[in-house]
């Protein structure tokens, strides 16, 4: 459908404004009109056909040079809004249940800003919903669509007419392309067959594009972990064992082997000193993630206005300084386990995010709106009195709870026996050399 028609008239009226100046109205002009009006009316749908021609052109060359998602469908979405003339064009993709759509990219000129991008849509009981589980294009009336949870709808933003069609590439649904405009019956079957081939070359952009994320996400987080093992590897010619046979460290030795084949998680209580990584990596190292990652995170070491961003992870621009993307400790841990030292140490206000990440098994990270989901198994540690401290309104009570699923208190020998032993044989083989230097 060209322009003319978008905006309430036929492509005869068109052709008759054209020629609105011709004087008279014999039989002689009537013939001349009939004889130029389907030249007139070809030469238009030649038009049409140069300008669709020239946005699967521009849709090409946009697919080919973006790999960022969001990027892409913004880009994707101002193409075809401004190549065929609707008013506005959006794209949603599915949450990782499923469940909902999200508004990833909008192209809406004149919008008045009551669709904004990550607004969810639920698949269950809408128009986008069944687009998407049937995987057939629907043209309807902007009035039988209802807004976001009860909100407004396309209408308040004077859209009459929508078209929504599946982005499907190799027999999947990745998502759905909505487009509005503020005429009435705008979007003719033409239109609707050349969207529908437009939206199988959107529909393999995004497959790339979300193959790319997935493919540089899990680059980030083996680099990540290369680094986290070289480390253990440094570390555990210090921590190789525990060393001990008084009766508090074989009791707590005995109740290490009975909790790690569960994924309770674990609060170690103790002195500082007292050997809480070496119990935590006898944990990890008996229980079914034994062939995952340990990480481990001490939340004393890290500064307050660090520590989220450390934990959870960050989006490229969420702060000043954030120029690349960063996987946290969290999402590293994945099917693993994670090793919170000096939890009693984690602020208050970042404290009901952790609680979250505990009970739901969810978080987003930093300057970012999707949810990411873990399996992890918790182990956290703390000096710290944590019953006082929530007393005294220093600690959550849930997430207190939520951690002292399965208490262990250490005993002071359980860390010190080895380094003691450890650092008097150094002692003594350095006055072996020094008295070998002597003779």
């Amino acid at each position: 459908m060209g322009p003319d028609q978008r905006s309430g008239n036929t492509g005869q009226d068109s052709y008759d404004r054209r020629f609105e100046n011709v004087i008279g109205d014999g039989p002689a002009v009537k013939s001349v009109l009939e004889q130029i009006q389907p030249v007139a009316l070809t030469g238009s749908a030649v038009h049409a056909q140069s300008d669709r021609l020239k946005l699967l052109l521009d849709m090409t060359n946009t697919l080919v040079s973006n790999l960022q998602l969001r990027d892409l469908l913004r880009a994707i979405a101002a193409s075809i809004r401004q190549g065929m003339r609707f008013d506005a064009v959006g794209v949603f993709l599915p949450d990782p249940e499923r469940r909902q759509l999200r508004l990833h990219a909008m192209d809406f000129a004149e919008g008045k800003g009551c669709s904004k991008e990550d607004s969810v849509r639920p698949v269950e009981g809408t128009m986008l919903g069944r687009v998407f589980t049937t995987g057939e294009p629907v043209v309807g009336r902007a009035a039988d669509v209802k807004g976001e949870e009860g909100g407004p709808g396309p209408q308040s933003e004077g859209i009459e007419s929508i078209c929504a069609l599946p982005l499907i590439s190799r027999n999947r649904t990745l998502g759905v392309l909505a487009l509005g405009c503020r005429v009435g019956d705008c979007f003719s079957p033409s239109d609707v067959n050349f969207l529908l081939q437009a939206a199988g070359q959107v529909a393999i952009a995004v497959e790339n594009a979300l193959a790319y994320r997935e493919i540089t996400e899990l680059k980030d987080k083996l680099a990540q972990e290369k680094l986290y093992l070289e480390d253990e590897i440094r570390s555990e010619a210090d921590f190789e064992g525990i060393v001990g046979q008084s009766s508090a460290l074989r009791q707590v030795l005995h109740l290490v082997e009975t909790v790690a084949i569960s994924d309770s998680t674990v609060l170690l209580l103790g002195e500082t000193g007292t050997g809480k990584e070496l119990i935590a990596r006898a944990l990890h190292d008996r229980s079914r993630r034994k062939d995952r990652t340990l990480i481990k995170l001490n939340c004393a070491a890290i500064p307050t206005g660090l520590l989220e961003s450390e934990l959870f992870g960050h989006e490229r621009g969420a702060f000043t300084g954030a120029i690349t993307q960063k996987i946290g400790r969290l999402e590293l841990a994945d099917q693993g386990t994670l090793f919170l030292d000096e939890v009693g140490d984690i602020p208050l206000e970042l404290q009901p995010k952790l609680l979250r990440a505990l009970q739901e098994r969810e978080f987003e990270r930093l300057g970012s709106t999707r949810t990411q989901k873990v399996d992890i198994r918790m182990v956290a540690a703390t000096h710290r009195d944590l019953p006082k401290m929530v007393k005294e309104n220093q600690f959550r009570s849930d997430l207190y709870y939520r951690l002292n699923v399965v208490p262990i208190r250490i005993p002071p020998s359980a860390g010190t026996t080895r380094r003691h032993s450890f650092a008097g044989a150094i002692l003594r083989g350095e006055i072996c050399a020094s008295d070998a230097k002597e003779n």
